[in-house]
């Protein structure tokens, strides 16, 4: 049997019971341990409304939290039920840095402005150069162009003007000439013989 077969067996063999087996949607409970104000811990096993808090003492025991309020090391605060359930919790306010304000001096302001046209300048000027080196190059390619044209035109004139050359003897053979058969002469003449009549 290949591992295939083996799955899809259990598969049916799941199904013929009426379920499949669904994995735990909820996650296992792991405690966390937390300091008092007081130096005194705690374990807590979701840091939420609906945790469980218990106490431990220096020999590691737990013993349920008792209600009220109880004031962790970083200032937060959680309400506890008479079952050590939290009912609230209270995070402190953190106070922001305040951010000091820049001032940007005028003086700043056309330095840097001064330092932008003088960048511009500079990309300018080398635009300048590129189209000055294109512009030439054009030119360059335009007059080589014109001077094939021109002796293009100059060969076909030439050629235009050479007289042809005639033949210096006609040929003696003639192929062209048409010679007339003994019978189309005696129909040509049969022809003219009833045209007379």
């Amino acid at each position: 049997m290949t591992t295939l077969e083996a799955i899809n067996k259990i598969k049916q063999m799941f199904t013929d019971a009426g379920q499949l087996p669904v994995a735990s949607a909820e996650p296992l409970q792991s405690f966390a341990e937390y300091t008092l104000k007081s130096g005194a811990k705690v374990m807590i096993d979701k840091f939420e409304v609906g945790g469980k808090v218990t106490l431990v003492d220096e020999g590691g025991n737990e013993v349920p939290a008792p209600a009220g309020e109880h004031e962790l090391a970083d200032g937060s605060v959680i309400l506890l039920d008479e079952n050590s359930i939290i009912t609230e919790i209270k995070v402190p306010e953190v106070e922001l840095p305040e951010v000091p304000e820049v001032e940007i001096s005028v003086e700043s302001k056309k330095v840097e402005e001064d330092m932008m046209k003088k960048k511009i300048e500079e990309m300018q000027k080398q635009l300048d150069e590129i189209k000055m080196a294109y512009d030439a190059k054009l030119a360059s390619q335009e007059a080589k162009f014109s001077k094939g044209m021109s002796d293009i035109s100059d060969v076909l004139v030439q050629l235009l003007n050479t007289p042809s050359a005639n033949a210096t003897e006609a040929p003696k053979e003639k192929f062209n000439q048409h010679i007339e058969k003994k019978e189309d002469k005696i129909s040509r003449f049969l022809d003219f013989a009833k045209s007379i009549k």
